[in-house]
């Protein structure tokens, strides 16, 4: 927190920038289709529920299901703000560890070089839990066909152990890779390099440590988005209380409203626990503190690498 309130420019005010800028065309065409997809029954001006209830039931049917598919439109911004805001918290942790603060067209500079990269990274630990994932189902899904017609308590078991391996594999993968974006940004590397040298650096002590905090982090980052995004949902179920066709483009609405939370307040929050773990655990393994008060000393401005 003393670096979002030290460079709030940089931190929230470019968190809110980026957000805006992905979230508010996405929102617009989440309304056009809530009420495309509510269907000519709840949108015609002379049609009464109240003389056709099964109508009305359809009608409100449609309006649900076009909020619900609606809504899911403005959730993309979260895949745009989850890679971009990473970056810019690393770039600010980065600078703060050396004294410095940091504006937001430099951030925004600074990070820009590291978006592919960091795209790379994420697409290979999406290949690999991926990889992961068809595996284990797999191997579920022939212990079940093999099973056929007899007791089916084994392949109950190899589920349960094909479930216990995925969190396993998600913890493990999760804090040995968790600091390959902010390897990317502060030592720029390629994606590789910077998975491996994430993997090294907690191969050391430290990993319950890391994954404490980061199981932490993310119960206060989910409960302090729940307290201030659950007022935007009584509002808009108010306002939506009247009419199912405003009901499914509100739904919308709240989504966005959730999106906009998260990505302003909880999404630089936990990016910049992660840096800062980085940084931990570099000071802790491999002397950083040292290192950086000699460039001090020497009056050098050089990055953290």
């Amino acid at each position: 927190m003393t670096a979002v309130r030290g460079n709030p420019a940089a931190t929230i005010g470019l968190a809110l920038v980026t957000t805006a800028v992905v979230l508010v065309p996405l929102t617009l065409i989440g309304v056009w289709l809530s009420t495309t997809l509510s269907g000519a029954t709840s949108l015609d001006p002379t049609f009464d529920p109240a003389l056709d209830g099964s109508a009305g039931q359809s009608g409100s049917a449609d309006a649900f299901f076009g909020g619900e598919v609606a809504s899911l439109v403005p959730t993309l911004a979260v895949y745009v703000t989850g890679l971009l805001l990473p970056l810019f918290m690393a770039v600010v942790i980065g600078q703060g560890v050396q004294g410095r603060r940091i504006g937001l067209g430099e951030t925004a500079r600074a990070a820009r070089g590291r978006i592919l990269p960091a795209v790379g990274v994420l697409l290979i630990i999406g290949l690999a839990a991926f990889a992961v994932i068809a595996l284990l189902v797999g191997v579920v899904v022939a212990a079940w066909v093999g099973a056929g017609d007899g007791s089916s308590g084994g392949a109950v078991l190899v589920t349960i152990l094909a479930s216990v391996v995925a969190a396993v594999v998600f913890v493990l993968f999760s804090v040995r890779w968790g600091f390959a974006i902010t390897i990317v940004v502060l030592e720029g590397v390629r994606p590789v390099h910077a998975l491996r040298r994430s993997w090294q650096l907690t191969r050391r002590r430290g990993f319950w440590r890391i994954f404490g905090i980061r199981l932490l982090t993310g119960i206060v980052a989910a409960i302090a988005g729940s307290v201030i995004t659950a007022p935007i949902g009584i509002v808009v179920g108010v306002l939506a209380s009247g009419s199912v066709t405003s009901a499914a483009w509100m739904l919308v609405l709240l989504q966005a409203g959730t999106v906009l939370v998260q990505s302003v307040l909880t999404t630089p929050f936990s990016s910049g626990v992660d840096s800062l773990l980085y940084v931990d655990q570099r000071i802790r393994y491999e002397g950083l503190d040292v290192a950086l008060l000699q460039q001090a000393r020497q009056g050098q401005d050089a990055p953290v690498t």
